[in-house]
């Protein structure tokens, strides 16, 4: 159970639509219930269909709307989006997120590279 005024969040998970995860929605809705989250960021590569599909149902938490890119530089994620990334570059990535809406922090380090991006 959470401590009150507590919340518990996944900041960086991935579904079917990722291309590198198996996840469904209906999956998902079943691990938020047994984790008891309260909010999922869905940052699936390069699409935004399973999060807003996801944002638009009860999924059982609040869904934060983000994706991943590659980058020449590593993967970026933007989080809290209204619209899909465009860019495959680090700054075209990043320019493409709209001001105030959301962090950019690395997502991890590129294939290949240990010390991150």
């Amino acid at each position: 159970m959470t401590r009150p005024g507590w919340v518990r969040v996944d900041c960086h998970l991935h579904t079917a639509a990722s291309g590198d995860a198996v996840t469904s929605l209906e999956q998902l809705a079943d691990r938020v219930s047994e984790l008891e989250l309260d909010v999922i960021c869905i940052t699936d590569h390069n699409v935004t269909s399973a999060a807003v599909a996801a944002a638009e149902r009860d999924i059982g938490a609040r869904v934060v709307i983000g994706e991943e890119i590659r980058t020449p530089d590593g993967d970026v994620i933007g989080l809290f989006l209204t619209e899909r990334l465009n860019g495959m570059s680090t700054q075209n990535g990043c320019s493409s997120i709209p001001a105030g809406n959301g962090p950019k922090p690395p997502a991890g380090p590129s294939p290949g590279r240990m010390d991150g991006p």
